[in-house]
């Protein structure tokens, strides 16, 4: 066995008397430093230029490749928006055929995506963008898929859909096709139709497009393209309204809404006397405030089983709504309420009074005023001037007296001052000698020259 240690065998001589090895010897196995002048690897390969796809082709490609439903309803929404936006209304229009075909879908999850998808359109804010016909087109798809629909939440979902659609397509300007939709609709479900219609009119997605039109435009569309769709609509499309109120933070807003129900009067009377039957104290306020301005005759009980609410919110909602409607049928019952209730009702009670001409009511007030702090005596003294009675004129002469034979006191003069007004209101002589007496039993220094001026006035304050 060879020698692990022993040297290569030498091969014969070279010319020139050199040794020769033996082929294969001169390897980079024995020689590792011949592997520095290997050869050099091949070049990378090239890459070719990626190519860049314009951002509005990306999203043609997403529908015109059947990749729609692959998203989400918000995000097929998004991207459908966006075609519009960039001007493909023909990927868009072949979207919206998408979406009226998987309506009709043996599949449940698909004929839901199609619904979801459609309703997110329909409730998008800048409506404008959507093609002419696409709504009424969307409208005629949900309304038949809610006519066989059988799965209940998906019916449910059309319900939804079918009244959003409506609101939108009649607030676009086409209040007779929304109508004409609707009446083929009701008429396709039969027996249930009465049921659904008063689903449909009262939901929550009928008012939407009509009110953002509104909170936007204001008054200057409110009786071409907001109106005709609540009248068609009638009671069931202002309880719809209702719930809007109670669910709208801003206030200005409300104010709208409230504009609104009161611009539908009477088909608002019934809907906003049902909200008084609701547990939050604002709805009920709010109830009670509509019925006020909507100056319903009927509204007078409804709002006298509020006069004594136990939330002062309420109770002063109440009377404004009992005397707005009541008129002077409502004066003995506000002269009961009024010593016992709290000073901002008794201050609500007294406006009514006087608005209503309350003849009996000089009585109770001057009696009440002497009891109650400086402000509401005010307010007492006022109003026995608004109403002009002459029996207030000793009451109000009262307020005018020095009293006390060595130590003079006298009322403050802001009420002394309102009590002369008060006097100059009423107007007759013996509330003009009133006065007069008054100015001569003031001190110099104290507000005579007040009471001089006023009674020189020919007319109240």
């Amino acid at each position: 066995m060879a020698d692990p240690n022993s040297s290569p065998p030498i091969s014969p001589t070279l010319r020139g008397g050199a040794p020769r090895r033996e082929a294969g010897v001169l390897s980079g196995e024995s020689y590792p430093e011949l592997k520095l002048r290997g050869v050099p690897p091949p070049p990378p390969k090239e890459t070719p230029p990626e190519v860049v796809v314009p951002y509005d082709e990306y999203l043609s490609r997403e529908v015109e490749e059947g990749r729609l439903q692959e998203g989400s309803p918000e995000e097929c929404q998004r991207l459908l928006v966006k075609l519009l936006h960039l001007g493909r209304v023909s990927v868009f229009t072949q979207g919206a055929q998408e979406l009226m075909v998987a309506l009709e879908s043996d599949q449940i999850d698909t004929r839901r995506w199609s619904l979801e998808t459609i309703q997110a359109l329909a409730a998008d804010e800048d409506q404008a963008l959507i093609p002419l016909g696409t709504l009424p087109l969307f409208l005629g798809g949900v309304g038949c898929c809610l006519i066989k629909e059988s799965d209940d939440s998906l019916r449910d979902l059309a319900v939804e859909c079918t009244a959003l659609l409506v609101g939108s397509v009649a607030t676009s300007g086409d209040l007779e096709g929304a109508r004409s939709h609707l009446a083929r609709i009701l008429h396709d479900v039969g027996d249930s139709g009465p049921e659904l219609r008063a689903r449909l009119l009262s939901s929550m997605s009928l008012s939407l497009a009509p009110l953002r039109l509104f909170f936007r435009e204001g008054r200057s569309v409110l009786e071409s393209r907001v109106l005709p769709l609540f009248r068609m609509a009638g009671p069931d499309g202002a309880r719809g309204l209702i719930r809007h109120l109670e669910e709208e933070e801003n206030r200005h807003r409300r104010s709208r809404i409230l504009e609104l129900l009161k611009a539908l009067a009477p088909l608002s009377f019934e809907p906003v006397k049902e909200s008084l039957k609701a547990e939050a104290w604002y709805v009920v306020r709010n109830a009670l405030n509509l019925l006020g301005e909507l100056g319903d005759p009927d509204s007078f009980e409804a709002a006298s089983r509020f006069l004594e609410h136990p939330d002062l919110r309420i109770q002063r909602a109440a009377v404004r709504a009992f005397w707005k409607t009541g008129g002077l049928r409502t004066e003995s019952y506000l002269l009961d309420l009024l010593p016992r209730c709290d000073p901002e009702t008794q201050s609500e009670i007294l406006v009514g009074l006087t608005q209503i001409g309350a003849s009996s009511a000089t009585g109770p007030i001057a009696e009440l005023a002497p009891q109650v702090e400086e402000t509401l005596r005010i307010k007492c003294i006022e109003t026995l001037g608004q109403l002009g009675h002459p029996d207030a004129i000793p009451a109000l002469g009262k307020f005018l007296e020095q009293k006390g034979r060595i130590f003079k006191t006298r009322e403050a003069a802001s009420v002394r001052e309102a009590a002369a007004k008060a006097l100059m209101a009423i107007g007759t002589p013996e509330a003009a000698a009133c006065l007069a007496q008054a100015v001569l039993e003031a001190p110099r220094n104290g507000d005579q020259e007040t009471l001089r001026k006023i009674s020189k006035k020919p007319i109240w304050g």
